[in-house]
């Protein structure tokens, strides 16, 4: 098969100078080789005159038009769109939406048609003129598309045919951050990252929002794109202002993504990187609740007494949030008990704030002061007491518990 192609290449004659068909076409046939006569008939088909290749789609009734020649091309149809082309229609047609032939087969899945295309002078880098089909993808091309649907063998093709491994859409975003972002099949994603670095693709190549692609993937939790971006040396505290100054740690902590933030941690992501309001990933975990990620990173060396811009610490968003279980692991790693934000108010303060009754009263067993009184002047007795009863009777029973230790 390989020899045929070859030797069809170098323009080997297949049909003799009379009419009637090449016996090379009764041999294939014969030999039980339905691959290699496939090859023959669309090879003859290429070398026949535009006269000759209009006169027969004539005789099968199909129209010379690129609506019919698209109908085909989607149907999978090689020999029909080869006779098309021999007839002059160009390779560069687009549908009605404004999306070239070889992304729409790109779209199909049809490899053999993406050859015959390419043969037949296709630009392998042409863009849609409008979105496609798959969100973010607005002006992607044939490399985008085929990256987006995890299919290796076409990404191959693409790839040894010449097709640009940094090509950008209309919003900046390359193959590898399609990659990244796609739902299609995880596993295959990692090897077409693998295929796409070694091809030279930039892995820190940001879209107009800044997004680079290890950002992409650690917020989809997407851990083979993760890796294969690590491997092929993606900055783990890789960020951009157009992207809050987010790092890809921030992204997996936000989201709870465990597996993604240790492969981070271990590849030399900085658990005290912080975003433009001055969070670190501790603090994204804590606000969010993600009891393991914040863990993970306390055991990373994550700081709990950091606070943000608004001197809001860890702690102070576990409780926020209402998250009691968040509030011991950090306490337990060292967070300070009474840290005020720049309201002056306390971890307990913003538990009752919040009407977590459970977390205020493990903050309170933890020795959270009651008196402790806010830029306006207010303590947090008075807000347990706008709060409701039960509040009221947790410090009623704080007060008690002390007094009786003091004795």
């Amino acid at each position: 098969h390989e020899a045929i192609h070859l030797l069809l290449e170098a323009g080997a004659e297949i049909a003799p100078q009379e009419s009637g068909a090449s016996p090379l076409f009764h041999v294939a046939e014969q030999a039980g080789h339905p691959d290699i006569l496939e090859l023959l008939r669309e090879s003859e088909l290429k070398q026949i005159s535009h006269a000759q290749a209009r006169q027969r789609l004539q005789t099968l009734g199909i129209a010379f038009t690129p609506a019919d020649f698209l109908a085909h091309l989607a149907a999978g149809e090689n020999e029909i769109v080869t006779l098309f082309l021999s007839a002059g229609l160009s390779p560069e047609t687009t549908d009605s939406t404004g999306r070239p032939a070889i992304l729409l087969a790109v779209e199909r899945g049809h490899a053999r048609i993406i050859r015959t295309l390419l043969e037949a002078g296709a630009n392998i880098d042409a863009a849609a003129k409008t979105r496609t089909h798959i969100p973010g993808l607005s002006g992607a091309t044939a490399l985008h598309e085929t990256t987006a649907q995890g299919n290796l063998e076409i990404l191959t093709l693409l790839l040894e045919a010449g097709a640009n491994p940094n090509t950008q859409n209309a919003e900046l975003s390359t193959p590898l951050l399609a990659a990244a972002n796609s739902q299609n099949p995880r596993e295959a994603h990692g090897a077409i990252i693998r295929l796409l670095l070694q091809a030279g693709a930039d892995p820190e190549m940001p879209d107009l929002r800044g997004t680079s692609p290890l950002m992409a993937a650690a917020a989809n939790n997407h851990l083979p794109a993760v890796r294969a971006l690590l491997k092929g040396e993606a900055n783990p505290n890789n960020t951009s202002p157009k992207a809050k100054s987010w790092t890809p740690s921030h992204y997996a902590a936000h989201k709870g993504h465990t597996k993604v933030l240790r492969a981070l941690l271990k590849a030399g992501a900085n658990p005290a990187a912080v975003e433009h309001q001055g969070f670190d990933a501790l603090m994204l975990a804590a606000q969010q609740g993600h009891y393991a990620a914040a863990r993970i990173l306390l055991e990373n060396g994550a700081n709990p007494k950091a606070a943000n811009h608004a001197q809001e610490t860890a702690l102070f968003l576990a409780a926020q949030a209402g998250n009691a279980r968040l509030c011991e692991i950090l306490l337990a790693h060292g967070a300070t008990l009474e840290a005020p934000d720049l309201k002056g108010h306390t971890p307990l303060a913003a538990a009752i704030l919040e009407s977590s009754l459970e977390t205020a009263q493990f903050l309170s067993n933890a020795g959270a002061d009651w008196l402790m009184v806010d830029t306006y002047g207010v303590d947090i007795h008075t807000l347990a007491s706008q709060a409701g009863e039960p509040f009221e009777q947790i410090y009623a029973a704080t007060l008690a518990l002390r007094e009786l230790e003091n004795q």
